[in-house]
């Protein structure tokens, strides 16, 4: 429910919407998982990808976004130390004007 406040607003409705929730949580872990697992990682995501869509309809805006993320370069952790690590975000504010490689990575994440 943390990461999807549409299945909160829903749930607040009266409709239980925990199995598309939980789906869209796996859906995340197995894109996220594809770069460690590039077997199981895509398999998991798509097919509680699809196990959400056919439960509910609104999961297909997620789609986009998996897509995106899969066909983008991983980001390792030896491309983000090679510039320095800021302590708090508004040093993360004031830096990533300097450092593009970070730059990079605030703006794939938002």
């Amino acid at each position: 429910w943390v990461y999807n406040p549409v299945v909160v607003n829903l749930s607040t409705r009266g409709s239980t919407d925990s199995l598309p929730g939980i789906a869209c949580l796996l859906v995340i872990w197995g894109t996220l998982a594809s770069r460690a697992h590039p077997c199981l990682g895509p398999v998991l995501g798509g097919v509680s990808h699809g196990l959400a869509i056919h439960t509910k309809l609104y999961p297909i805006i997620y789609f986009p976004a998996i897509a995106v993320s899969l066909a983008s370069p991983p980001i390792t952790r030896a491309s983000t130390t090679s510039c320095p690590r800021p302590a708090s975000l508004p040093r993360l504010a004031l830096r990533t004007a300097a450092c593009p490689k970070v730059h990079a990575w605030v703006a794939s994440a938002v």
